[in-house]
């Protein structure tokens, strides 16, 4: 049987698409990404105004932070940082919205991420990392669903692109992300450095400084952003401290209800194998 030569430019250009995460994720997801997101905001009124669009992406937030209590007001923080950065670049109202919306989607790929890797305390292993990384891959798919969410999608699956191009999962660079995006990249970091998590407390200003400062002299993420941030840092710092200390009593309350009824099921079954 005569064997079909392989397009020899195709083969060339093999091992560069192969470091893209997003190829690869492509060549292996499609089942899993049709079964588990592709109509995830297929049943959205999309006669639905902003407002009504953040609500429901706050609940979505929910669904996918309170997996782990790692990052139970992750994103609620970041929907504090990245408008109010926002705002210091003049966006206009709706704009503020739509990043708000965007940074409380941002996670939502986090689903696909089993509950033993999220709340691993110890350093991850290799084959972990790569699929905690790819959370940002299938946000980027679970938000393709409709055209309308184009600008959320994009602003919402790029928070971990850099400048440099050494981002996942597509390998963007600095004449691929807008300044919307990359405001969602800086308010991350910080948001995520800030925040207490139940393995350590959050950085102080000095090394939140430092670290944010490094890398953006490294061309990681836009230094005129971390700039604004750091000449806005007690203001910034605190809005996200008031939302993540709402989001932590929320979350606690949750957990108490659950485990409430739980308890209350518990008895319930044992109350019956008694009276058998």
């Amino acid at each position: 049987m005569a064997v079909r030569p392989f397009c020899s430019e195709c083969l060339k250009l093999f091992p560069e698409l192969i470091e893209n995460e997003a190829f690869c994720l492509d060549i292996i997801s499609e089942k899993v990404i049709s079964k588990e997101l592709d109509n995830f905001f297929e049943d959205i009124d999309w006669k639905m105004d902003l407002d009504e669009l953040i609500n429901v992406s706050k609940l979505i937030s929910h669904i996918t932070d309170f997996r782990s209590p790692f990052t139970a007001a992750h994103s609620q923080g970041l929907a504090a940082v990245a408008p109010a950065l926002a705002e210091k670049y003049n966006y206009s109202k709706r704009e503020c919205k739509e990043i708000k919306a965007a940074a409380y989607l941002h996670d939502i790929g986090k689903l696909m991420v089993p509950t033993e890797i999220l709340n691993k305390k110890g350093k991850p292993t290799k084959k972990e990392w790569n699929i905690l990384r790819s959370h940002t891959y299938y946000t980027y798919q679970a938000l393709s669903t409709s055209p309308k969410l184009d600008k959320i999608r994009n602003m919402a699956a790029y928070h971990h692109e850099k400048l440099d191009g050494t981002g996942y999962p597509f390998q963007l660079d600095k004449k691929d992300l807008n300044l919307s995006e990359r405001i969602m990249a800086v308010a991350d970091i910080f948001t995520a450095i800030t925040e207490d998590r139940p393995y350590r407390k959050g950085m102080k200003k000095n090394k939140v400084e430092k670290i944010l400062t490094e890398m953006s002299l490294s061309n990681k993420i836009d230094k005129d952003i971390v700039a604004t941030l750091l000449e806005n840092y007690n203001e910034i710092n605190q809005l996200r401290i008031e939302k993540q200390k709402n989001a932590s009593d929320y979350y606690q309350d949750f957990r108490e209800k659950i485990n409430e009824k739980r308890l209350f099921y518990l008895l319930k079954e044992t109350s019956n194998e008694l009276y058998k």
